[in-house]
């Protein structure tokens, strides 16, 4: 007996478990299953030739490829004995080779297993879709929170902020402003996508693992276009700003206008009405009218003096 209390070593469970374990590809994993060499209850343990890590993921099953893996026991009944989340508690190491043509050899190893590790990858691999999920609501929220900002940025900046710039300048904001909303509208969607799915008919899947593993690479694709969109969208955003604050403005004529004889009022021209002429003289008082009928002599200024 060794020192978990269970009757078999690492070496003998491995050499059992290739006996009577089969390994068998389902879709972007690989499932390995027969009855455990400890508590000979059936059970399955999931494979991933390639993880998803981080928010990367390459689930192609590559050929000609020879690892050691370690599998722990997975079966669905209570042992009062083991100290894992599942299974009797045995663990062991296996060689697992992929042939060109796709077959896949178990063979034994002779290599101590932990079998918290091999728990903690079948947590993984269960809980993988779930993970992914919930890393997808915080993109969403996140793109929430900024397509907030540039609408209301854009809404608290008006028109009167650009209103000074070249015409082209107001085009091309106008129109980078909206791309930038465009583009997070679109990231929302699939951000929505990646975080709750999307119904679709479809083949049965092959098993609970297929299932878990297809819907996890499609959510990661939507939550990668996501990520891509909205760093588009800030960058357009930026661009944005750059024009506003960087493009020069248009040249402003200041109009010097006599009337009344020897009264004089300068300011930049607002527009001409039926009887009054505006010019405002700052920023912040109301435009003032003069009547064209006191008007004597008007001048164009680069500055009023």
């Amino acid at each position: 007996m060794n020192k978990t209390g269970l009757l078999r070593s690492w070496e003998e469970w491995s050499k059992k478990a290739e006996k009577d374990f089969t390994a068998k590809l389902q879709g972007k994993i690989i499932a390995i299953s027969g009855k455990c060499p400890e508590c000979q209850h059936q059970m399955l343990f999931p494979y991933a030739p390639k993880i998803i890590l981080g928010l990367k993921v390459k689930t192609e099953i590559l050929s000609r490829e020879e690892r050691t893996i370690t599998i722990s026991c997975t079966c669905n009944v209570k042992h009062d004995t083991s100290t894992t989340a599942r299974g009797c508690g045995a663990a062991w190491k296996m060689g697992l080779e992929i042939k060109e043509n796709g077959q896949i050899i178990l063979t034994a190893s002779t290599e101590p297993a932990d079998s918290n590790e091999g728990d903690f990858w079948y947590t993984y691999n269960e809980k993988l879709l779930e993970n992914l999920r919930a890393v997808s609501e915080k993109w969403q929220v996140g793109l929430a929170s900024l397509v907030t900002l540039v609408t209301g940025y854009s809404a608290i900046k008006g028109r009167e902020s650009i209103a000074k710039l070249p015409a082209w300048a107001q085009i091309t904001i106008g129109v980078l402003i909206l791309s930038a909303v465009a583009t997070q509208i679109i990231g929302a969607f699939f951000a929505l996508k990646a975080a709750h799915g999307s119904p679709r008919m479809g083949k049965h899947p092959d098993s609970k693992w297929t299932y878990i593993f297809d819907e996890a690479t499609l959510t990661l694709k939507n939550l990668n276009i996501t990520k891509i969109l909205t760093f588009i969208s800030i960058l357009i955003f930026i661009l944005a700003i750059g024009f506003t604050w960087y493009v020069p403005e248009k040249p402003i004529s200041y109009l010097q206008v006599t009337y009344n004889e020897k009264d004089k009022i300068c300011g930049e021209l607002v527009d001409i009405q039926e009887t009054n002429l505006r010019i405002k003289l700052n920023s912040f008082d109301d435009p003032t009218k003069i009547p064209l009928q006191g008007i004597k002599s008007m001048e164009l200024l680069t500055e009023c003096k």
